[in-house]
């Protein structure tokens, strides 16, 4: 079962999609592959800068599967029982930005489901954050035949030749968004509470992370819960809960929400926008281990919730803050089923909350209530958000007049204070993709390749279909949407990059040629990797763009000869398309994306020269331009003209 999202249809299979991250002109991001970690875990093993509690996972029941989320400017985590943002080595949090520092903003999160099963209340939690533990095993249902207990992700081809057909389309081919999209099952059956009978739900979990603009600070989960026990949750609610910590002093804290934005300083549109926007922060914006210091804000978006009996999607219902127990505050985190359902409901003293005092604090957002049916499937989608703090600003303002249009809770910040100008962009950058139903810019696909072995050379060879058209167009290019953008180009293919490696190591390349489109386009930002280590592992990540690569302007070539090459030594080679779009939507202010390297297959991306035959004669050839029918080309014809107005080109003829 594959439900669609409720702005827009999914991306369609043979579409321009992103699969694969990066220029091309430097190592690209790699991936951490998928690992099983034995029940016991070193909860000594703190390879980043996360902190403990005392807090440690109950007991592991299972293998534990993780995976990095690493391919944007956060670093953060998940494992196969729903827990988010915290190490399972560790138990440590782990939600860092940028991805390449010290600066750690969280320390757990996950799904809540909860309901009344034959009047008893019942709460399934993928973390707990008093307990530190998840309700959830790895792997779908017994009644759907349990397995797919390992995370996999679209970058990683391995996994896309296993991808579940839970996310995949009819035919069976992956769905896929992002840059890195992650997908794992898991199921209620580990229930530690007072209630000990599971609910019966399977969760199919999706995580997506996007690595330009303003979303490569943002990664995005989507739940797709469904109903496999024997009864109906009655008053049900879903909900998202996360604590949040901001560097090693947790307990200077503070916590709320900006539901919505009224227009002003971050709204420059005349209507009011919904946000559904929880939001933390560093009372006095200063962590002394952080690099850079000040520290920012942290997040989550609540952009989907369940569709209730009249057939409505809800959206964020209910806003609430908890807190440490063992700090006295108000509010603190609930400890058994009655207490957590009590606290979804917003019933007597779990009515909602948010604490006017710094503390050591997470955030619970809801939506409900719904009938939750036996074989019915539901959805949530949320985005957690990173933003530094903006405009200088040492300090975030309040007020107790300042509440949810229901009343409750208050201590609301102004939603156009200047020093949450970044985070409330991002957030809506974030919306528009959500809206589009994950349709983002895309990467032209590659081309076909060719190798051809001489003496002393190899000639590469690339059939012409990277010039399609961009699939975001749709979205920035109407003017009725709100994400329009006049700038952006339907066709933003800009060129090729074409490497070589003797390894077939994607990291050990060498650039031979860039060919690209005759245009106004001479300068183009680069992604910057740094590597280092965690733990066990060598990550690359992408820490800066900068503008360095200088385009030739020469227009496009469909060949090209490598030579001065050693006879019998096996070279590899790839070509990897490129687009520019000077588009201002998603900030940037351009976007720049690759389809990325890969030497896979070996036996068609490598080759080894060799000495001709004896009897070899060299072919006499020569090659004239011409047109999409046959007719030579005038190659004094400028190669691309674009509408301004439209972006839409007027005339592509490669005479080159």
């Amino acid at each position: 079962m594959t439900l669609p999202f409720v702005r827009s249809g999914k991306s369609q299979p043979g579409a321009r999609r992103a699969f694969l991250l990066g220029l091309g002109l430097l190592p690209l991001a790699l991936a951490l592959s998928p690992r099983a970690l034995a029940a016991e875990v070193d909860r000594d093993d703190r390879d980043r800068s996360g902190k403990s509690k005392g807090r440690g996972n109950a007991a592991l029941q299972q293998a534990i599967d993780f995976e990095l989320i690493n391919v944007n400017n956060v670093l953060t985590i998940i494992d196969n029982r729903g827990i988010i943002a915290q190490d399972p080595r560790t138990s440590a949090g782990f939600g860092f930005f940028p991805g390449n520092s010290p600066n750690n903003y969280t320390f757990g999160g996950g799904l809540w489901v909860g309901g009344l099963v034959n009047g008893t209340k019942v709460v399934s939690t993928a973390y707990d954050a008093s307990g530190g533990f998840s309700e959830f095993n790895a792997g779908r249902a017994a009644v759907n035949g349990g397995g797919a207990d390992q995370i996999i992700c679209s970058n990683n081809a391995a996994d896309l030749a296993q991808w579940y057909p839970e996310f995949s389309d009819a035919s069976g081919q992956p769905i896929t968004f992002s840059q890195k999209d992650c997908v794992v099952i898991y199921t209620d059956t580990n229930q530690a509470r007072s209630v000990r009978d599971p609910i019966g739900l399977e969760v199919r979990q999706r995580t997506m992370a996007f690595t330009f603009g303003d979303l490569s600070q943002v990664v995005f989960v989507a739940w797709d819960i469904v109903n496999t026990g024997t009864n109906t949750l009655q008053d049900a609610f879903v909900a998202a809960n996360f604590d949040m910590d901001i560097g090693d002093n947790f307990q200077d804290d503070r916590c709320s929400a900006i539901p919505f934005l009224p227009p002003g300083a971050n709204n420059s549109s005349t209507e009011t926008i919904a946000t559904n926007l929880g939001l933390c922060w560093d009372t006095d914006f200063s962590e002394g281990t952080f690099d850079p210091n000040p520290p920012g804000f942290v997040g989550m978006t609540f952009f989907q919730g369940p569709i209730d009996a009249a057939g409505d999607t809800l959206g964020l219902t209910r806003f609430t803050l908890t807190t440490n127990p063992s700090l006295g505050r108000p509010q603190p985190d609930p400890v058994s089923d009655t207490e957590q359902y009590d606290l979804l409901g917003g019933i007597g003293t779990r009515a909602p909350f948010i604490d006017a005092t710094p503390s050591d604090m997470r955030f619970v957002e809801i939506s409900g209530p719904i009938q939750f049916a036996p074989g019915e499937a539901q959805r949530v989608v949320v985005g957690l958000i990173w933003a530094n703090v903006s405009n200088g600003r040492t300090s975030l303002d309040v007020l107790s007049t300042r509440c949810f249009p229901a009343g409750a809770p208050c201590f609301l910040p102004d939603p156009n204070d200047l020093a949450v100008t970044e985070l409330v962009r991002v957030q809506r950058a974030a919306q528009v993709i959500f809206d589009a139903g994950f349709l983002a810019p895309a990467p032209p696909p590659k081309p076909d390749i060719t190798l051809i072995p001489g003496d002393h050379q190899v000639t590469i060879v690339w059939s012409d279909v990277s010039q399609v058209p961009d699939p975001f167009f749709s979205i920035a290019g109407d003017p009725t949407n709100p994400a329009f953008d006049p700038l952006y180009r339907e066709f933003d293919f800009e060129g090729y990059v074409i490497v070589r490696s003797t390894s077939g190591d994607p990291a050990d390349v060498d650039t031979l040629a860039i060919f690209d489109v005759a245009n106004d386009v001479s300068v183009i930002s680069d992604t910057t990797v740094q590597t280092f280590t965690v733990g066990d592992s060598v990550l690359n990540l992408v820490t800066a763009v900068s503008p360095i690569i200088q385009l030739p302007n020469t227009g496009l070539q469909f060949s090209f000869t490598d030579q001065a090459l050693v006879n019998g030594i096996t070279y590899f080679y790839d070509v990897a398309p490129f687009d520019f779009n000077p588009s201002n939507t998603l900030r940037g202010p351009n976007i720049t994306l690759s389809s990325g390297i890969s030497f896979q297959p070996s036996a068609v991306k490598g080759v080894r020269p060799r000495t001709n035959s004896s009897a070899f004669t060299a072919a006499a050839a020569s090659f004239g331009a011409l047109k999409a029918d046959g007719t030579p080309c005038d190659t004094d014809e400028p190669t691309a003209t674009v509408d301004e107005n439209t972006g839409h080109y007027t005339d592509f003829v490669d005479c080159s």
